[in-house]
């Protein structure tokens, strides 16, 4: 009994959001503006590809209010794009505290987005 190929009409390949593999951190994060609030390896996410090879390629990485989710670029990641680097979560000297999260976009910002865990952010005085 041979074996007939698989045949597959009408058939659409979904896109799959990107994901984070590791999460800022969740204690409050304390540093004076204009210092670097922590950093996410290379390995933190991933942009949905089923190709492991390619699972890091081309992802935007923007800081928004935890809340309305409103960019925030006064809290920025260093680089905010490209393909298996690590990321350094940056602050300006106009900084505020609050609660801010990651927004992970795939195809270099132009894909499908995902938000990370909130995290705290309390400058020093």
């Amino acid at each position: 009994s041979g074996q007939s190929p698989i045949q597959l009409r009408n058939c659409q390949l979904q896109n799959v959001a990107p994901s984070f593999v590791n999460q800022p951190p969740t204690s409050p994060i304390r540093v004076d503006k204009g210092q670097d609030l922590f950093t996410m390896t290379a390995d933190s996410f991933l942009n949905g590809s089923a190709d492991t090879n390619r699972n890091k390629e081309q992802l935007f990485i923007s800081v928004v209010n935890s809340t309305t989710e409103a960019l925030y670029p006064e809290i920025y990641a260093t680089p905010n794009t490209g393909s298996g680097q690590d990321r350094i979560i940056q602050s300006t000297p106009q900084a505020v505290d609050g609660n801010y999260k990651l927004k992970l976009t795939d195809a270099n910002g132009n894909g499908l987005s995902t938000l990370s865990n909130s995290f705290n952010v309390i400058f020093n005085v």
